[in-house]
C-alpha cells in the first residue's frame, strides 16, 4: 500500500516536468547558467547563454538531416502560436539547434514565456518526422535566469 501511495504522490512530478535552471561550475570552465526541461520520453530542451544570445535546442535524440525544418508550436491559453525554423544539428547528431537567438525575436520570446506547453515537430527528410511535447511551467523564470 505504501508503494502505491508513493507512486501516486510522485506521478504529478513525473508527468508534468517543468523548466529547471541552475548555475554550473565544473571546476574547469568559468561558471555558467543553464536551463533545461526533460519530457517523459527522456528528450531535453535546453537554453544556454552564448555571448548574450539565448541558444534554444533539443537534445537526447538522433537527427539525420543537417538542416531539417522544425515546427515549434507554443500553447498559450487555448491558442497555438506556431514558428518554423531551419534547424542545425550537432556534429554527433544528438542535438538540434532550433534557434541560436531565442531573445532576438520579441514575438518568439513572449510565446516562450507565456506558453503552458510546447510541441516540436522535426521534419527530418532522412529519418522521418518526430514530435516532442514539453510542459512550459517555469519558462519565464528560466528565460530570465539565462539573461543574468
Amino acid at each position: 500500500m505504501k508503494k502505491i501511495f508513493l507512486a501516486l504522490a510522485l506521478m504529478p512530478t513525473l508527468c508534468f516536468a517543468q523548466w529547471t535552471y541552475k548555475r554550473v561550475d565544473n571546476g574547469l570552465d568559468d561558471p555558467y547558467n543553464i536551463a533545461y526541461n526533460q519530457n517523459k520520453q527522456g528528450s531535453i530542451l535546453k537554453l544556454e547563454n552564448i555571448e548574450g544570445e539565448i541558444c534554444f535546442y533539443l537534445s537526447n535524440g538522433y537527427f539525420c538531416e543537417d538542416n531539417p525544418i522544425t515546427e515549434v508550436a507554443f500553447k498559450i491559453g487555448e491558442q497555438w502560436s506556431k514558428f518554423e525554423f531551419r534547424s542545425a544539428k550537432s556534429t554527433d547528431n544528438s542535438a538540434l539547434f532550433l534557434t541560436f537567438n531565442l531573445n532576438g525575436d520579441p514575438i518568439l520570446t513572449q510565446a516562450f514565456k507565456s506558453a503552458s506547453m510546447v510541441r516540436i515537430r522535426v521534419n527530418d527528410g532522412i529519418c522521418g518526422s518526430d514530435i516532442y511535447d514539453f510542459s512550459m511551467g517555469n519558462s519565464t523564470n528560466a528565460f530570465n535566469f539565462m539573461l543574468k
